[in-house]
């Protein structure tokens, strides 16, 4: 018997839905453009940069538990466990040395995306490999349609730079995901 409602029948209600999901934040992303900005700004101005860190650490952490609520904790080995708790800090940690908030801005939410890709995307029987190939293929489209659409707005800019924290960001989100969810045959 399994214990990974992903891989039984009644996992494909939830892997449907966490699919609408991953599409959903994709869509947020693209449509948050030109709204990102001002939107960042006032924050900041309202929860100062301790805040707006707290805040971001907050939503990744909530997405990482969204995400995960679709597999029995109670089920992943302790060192899964602690080498996923250790890659969202390394992650986190690393983001607190970027300069600038969009930068961090952008490694948080694609940190989320690839998190979300990784577990929503996954085919059914389907290697860890392929799936993982495919999360980080739709996160960096999704990156090069968000900088792409940044050039076209009259105030934003968009940056090569940022494509680059956005993969970094959905390789972390994946990296995450393979720690705490393993492979394929994890139920065994």
């Amino acid at each position: 018997m399994r214990k990974y409602s992903c891989h039984d029948n009644s996992g494909d209600f939830f892997r449907r839905n966490l699919r609408t999901l991953v599409l959903g934040f994709a869509l947020l992303i693209l449509a948050s453009a030109p709204l990102a900005r001002p939107l960042q700004i006032w924050l900041r101005g309202l929860l100062g940069r301790g805040g707006m860190i707290l805040l971001l650490g907050g939503i990744f952490f909530a997405a990482a538990l969204a995400a995960l609520s679709f597999i029995n904790l109670r089920a992943i080995p302790r060192r899964k466990l602690l080498l996923g708790i250790i890659i969202f800090l390394a992650g986190f940690a690393y983001s607190l040395t970027l300069t600038m908030p969009a930068e961090r801005i952008h490694l948080l939410e694609y940190g989320i995306l690839g998190l979300l890709a990784a577990a929503g995307l996954r085919k059914k029987g389907e290697s860890i490999w392929r799936s993982s190939g495919r999360a980080l293929l739709f996160v960096f489209l999704v990156g090069l349609l968000d900088e792409g659409f940044q050039w076209l707005l009259p105030d934003r800019v968009g940056d090569w730079r940022d494509v680059g924290f956005n993969c970094l960001g959905g390789i972390w989100g994946l990296g995450l995901y393979l720690a705490m969810r393993g492979g394929p045959h994890r139920g065994r």
